[in-house]
């Protein structure tokens, strides 16, 4: 038995310890729960990119099979988003004297020439080139199903989407042919 007032408080200093311990567990778990959560949301803003440049990339596609004929001027300089292949080592679409995906130099927003309405939930709309790859012939090769020879026209659009608060950024390629 113990006499009152001869108490060391032993009990006092490892209630105090448990609690500690108990603290820094659940400051570890908020910790993890925090950064679970801020990866959860840089998925969905890299998604929501994504998303936006594909429907750029759609509606690139849609603008060659809608609007570009034989007479579209395709030129080094891509002046209306309409750009002929590199020919140096650096691709078009990565060229900033060619093409400024920051403020939209050069490229095509989505929409402009196909009438489509505006992407919800995205910082800035879709933007989108179109190079005009080399005509190939395939009458040497490849026979189409009418009986006859075809030559085909082969476009390169490349699109970029940037997510809902404008922290990422995704590039798309496609290959067309007209």
């Amino acid at each position: 038995m113990s006499v009152p007032g001869k108490q060391s408080g032993s009990v006092l200093i490892l209630s105090l310890v448990v609690l500690l311990v108990l603290t820094l567990l659940g400051l570890s778990g908020m910790n993890t729960t925090i950064m679970q959560e801020r990866m959860a949301g840089n998925v969905q803003e890299m998604n929501s990119a994504f998303q936006a440049a594909e429907a750029g990339l759609r509606d690139g596609e849609a603008d060659v099979a809608n609007n570009v004929v034989e007479t579209t001027v395709f030129n080094e300089d891509c002046s209306g988003g309409f750009c002929e292949p590199s020919k140096t080592a650096t691709e078009v679409w990565d060229d900033t004297t060619k093409v400024d995906w920051d403020d939209g130099t050069n490229t095509v927003q989505y929409g402009t020439n196909t009438g489509v309405d505006a992407l919800p939930g995205v910082s800035t709309q879709p933007q989108y080139i179109i190079e005009k790859l080399q005509v190939v012939d395939r009458s040497s090769s490849i026979k189409t199903g009418f009986g006859g020879y075809s030559i085909a026209d082969w476009y390169r659009i490349t699109s970029v989407g940037v997510g809902e608060n404008g922290q990422s950024r995704v590039m798309v390629q496609s290959t067309y042919r007209k």
